[in-house]
């Protein structure tokens, strides 16, 4: 690696004398520290993408944090509270556990929802109850117990059970509390009718029903849980997800997901899907176009002809076509191999040209005369010739691959397993982003695609002017 710098030193320097040429490597080192960035901030993102249980535990098409401090808008951020902390006690054949959570709310804004996650160790029937402690002393008693199909067992296991704020029973206690305080509950003929994710942080009065008139109420909120069994009983854990109005770095989309993780893990999937289709093409191009310049006659018609064939052929609408035939098994090799195999033709022609070229010169017929083989000369004396030209041609291919890969995406025809830049604006396209506003969705995407492009577009040029001895002359 040192030689290769010592040796190629003045090309280096004149390279970066080049604005373009920093420019683009400024760029590409976003990217790869995007792509180093991935798996250590969002390890389980490829395996967890498509399911909707991953994360299943989050609000739905928020805007990042960030944003709503930049507005001013009232916002209430996306909680996770745990506690294992529990108290066991038994009170003359009555066992009970109690776990207590405490949250100071200092926020403006609202949340959409919440998600209870409560472990317990028991071997007989148990009765939970959950008492949220508002600052306005109006407490609420949630009996979460009738929410939970405990497992039937005769000796201690772990159980661990998940309720949401849609659960039917959680919405009768909050509907019951609701009419006990004497709310006009007239437009909600039954507690299926009441959304309750910002209910308990709201004043108590008529506005609580609707989430936009709703004014939220500040303060210390103590979660207690208790468990009660006639057999010991404990609560080893329990987790409250305080579903906010904002998530995260970039918000989550139409699924929930992480927008933050999908636009991490597409730098590195935009860098291989780049990189591989333009090294394939080039190599494909590369040996295509010699071999027919070398040989000539009746061999270089034939495959000139069959190359005019194929450049003259729409390359989107094709790749289209054979996609809806593989349909969901269109992974991303086969995305990659379908690209590759109509982008080698452009690289052919100059190759071929050059080849016309080179084979006329001494040392071929030096070597000729030395005995080297037909496939000796073209890959140890004609083929290095065209290394320079090789290095713009593979910078200047890769943004083509991207862009050809998230229109293909941003049509439903990407692998739908990845996080692709493509997919995320697929998606958005799906849920109308534009219209509604979800510009997290489209916009930050849209500039990772056109950054990448420009990043390899600027590096490729300066590439060619560094390399190619006409345009540097010029």
């Amino acid at each position: 690696m040192s030689k290769f710098f010592s040796r190629n030193k003045p090309l280096i320097k004149e390279f970066f004398s080049r604005s373009f040429g920093i420019i683009g490597v400024a760029l590409l080192i976003f990217y790869i520290a995007m792509s180093i960035a991935a798996p250590i901030d969002a390890p389980n993102v490829l395996s967890n993408w498509i399911s909707i249980d991953a994360w299943q535990d989050n609000p739905r098409a928020v805007p990042p944090v960030w944003y709503m401090q930049l507005i001013n808008a009232p916002y209430f951020p996306t909680i996770t509270l745990e506690s294992t902390n529990h108290e066991d006690s038994n009170l003359t054949g009555l066992y009970q556990s109690v776990i207590t959570i405490t949250l100071s709310n200092t926020y403006q804004g609202l949340p959409t929802g919440f998600v209870f996650y409560i472990t317990y160790e028991y071997s007989s029937q148990v009765l939970t109850t959950l008492t949220v402690v508002r600052p306005d002393n109006n407490n609420i008693t949630l009996n979460v117990g009738n929410a939970i199909s405990f497992p039937v067992t005769n000796k201690t296991i772990s159980y661990t059970t998940r309720l949401t704020s849609d659960t039917p029973q959680l919405k009768e206690d909050i509907y019951k509390w609701l009419s006990s305080h004497k709310i006009n509950l007239t437009g909600f003929p039954s507690s299926a009718n009441i959304i309750i994710g910002h209910m308990l942080f709201s004043k108590l009065n008529q506005n609580i029903l609707y989430r936009e008139n709703a004014e939220p109420l500040q303060g210390i909120y103590k979660f207690v849980l208790y468990a009660f069994s006639f057999a010991p009983v404990s609560i080893t854990d329990f987790k409250i997800i305080i579903d906010g109005n904002a998530y995260g770095i970039m918000g989550t989309d139409g699924n929930k997901r992480d927008v933050w993780a999908g636009l991490l893990w597409g730098a590195p999937i935009a860098l291989m899907i780049g990189t591989l289709t333009s090294l394939f093409s080039l190599i494909i191009g590369l040996v295509y176009g010699v071999y027919s310049g070398y040989f000539g006659g009746r061999l270089d018609e034939i495959l000139m002809r069959i190359v005019d064939v194929l450049i003259s052929i729409p390359v989107l609408p094709l790749l289209i076509l054979f996609l809806v035939y593989f349909g969901r098994a269109s992974s991303i090799w086969i995305i990659i191999f379908l690209i590759s195999i109509f982008g080698w033709m452009g690289i052919a022609r100059v190759a071929r040209s050059s080849a016309l070229q080179i084979k006329g010169y001494p040392f071929i017929e030096a070597s000729k005369v030395a005995g080297a083989s037909n496939t000796w000369i073209i890959f140890r004396h004609i083929i290095p010739q065209l290394l320079p030209y090789a290095y713009a041609s593979l910078a200047l291919g890769v943004p083509a691959a991207i862009l050809t890969e998230a229109s293909l995406s941003f049509l439903g025809l990407g692998d739908p397993n990845l996080p692709t830049w493509g997919q995320i604006l697929n998606h958005a396209q799906d849920i109308s982003a534009v219209q509604f506003g979800y510009w997290w969705l489209w916009i930050p995407p849209g500039l990772l695609i056109a950054g990448i492009s420009l990043a390899f577009v600027f590096i490729g040029h300066a590439l060619d002017e560094v390399l190619n001895p006409r345009i540097r002359r010029l």
